[in-house]
């Protein structure tokens, strides 16, 4: 444990890239690609088969639809196989680094002295400087304040690449989380961030066990909805016939 503030030692932690993610994620899209390429072949077929002059205009409508759905899935493939902004996070004594393939190729710091108070403070009420975001568009993430262009700005961070992902995501959380209550020991972290992030909140560390049973409980749960769903749906169509 740390002797001037009670914690444990603080060690920089650096990203580590989800390679299988991202694979299954890219195959999934060029699969996609091909059948939407082979759905688009078959239907400019069908557009060129004579037919009278009253569905030319519904069929080139159809195909028009397909052309756009097809162009779609073949931009997340190349969106997701190239990397983009910065590919790699390190959380250490300066702050939070973004950089491109290697160290040297620095893209964004954001040192410890960049987030400030939360300036919406309001009498008698529980005030927190570092909060949870449930609802983001990467899914649970982190809010706090920091200085940008000279203003305050509230800002939303969920310690993940712009199109990739990294294996260790809770555990740069937790390095974040210690790094404040060492370097910033003046801005106050709500409770439930610890929760929500399956860290300990004392140890600052990622409880992978209880994040797994959590996951595998969630399953369960869908797996019976499903059942019920299913059978609810079998005897309703029994009764019917």
């Amino acid at each position: 444990m740390d002797k001037k503030y009670g914690l444990p030692p603080f060690k920089a932690c650096q990203s580590k890239p989800n390679i299988v993610a991202k694979g299954i994620i890219i195959s999934f899209f060029i699969g996609l690609s091909l059948l939407s390429v082979i759905f688009l072949g078959c239907s400019i077929t069908w557009l060129l088969t004579p037919d009278n002059d009253e569905t030319i205009l519904i069929k080139i409508v159809i195909v028009l639809m397909l052309l756009v759905l097809t162009g779609l899935p073949i931009f997340l493939s190349f969106y997701f196989w190239k990397p983009s902004g910065y590919t790699g996070i390190i959380v250490d004594e300066t702050g939070i680094t973004h950089y491109y393939r290697d160290k040297k190729h620095i893209v964004k710091q954001l040192p410890w002295s960049i987030f400030l108070k939360n300036p919406d403070e309001e009498s008698g009420q529980a005030v927190y400087d570092i909060n949870e975001l449930s609802h983001s568009s990467t899914g649970k993430a982190l809010q706090w304040w920091e200085v940008k262009d000279g203003n305050t700005d509230k800002q939303s961070y969920s310690f993940v690449g712009e199109n990739h992902f990294f294996l260790n995501r809770f555990s740069l959380v937790s390095t974040f989380l210690l790094g404040i209550a060492h370097f910033r020991p003046d801005l106050n972290v709500n409770p439930n961030v610890f929760s929500e992030f399956y860290i300990d909140s004392n140890e600052y560390v990622f409880q992978k066990k209880k994040y797994i049973k959590d996951i595998i409980m969630g399953l369960l749960i869908l797996v019976v909805i499903a059942v019920i769903i299913y059978f609810g749906v079998l005897l309703s169509f029994e009764k019917h016939n």
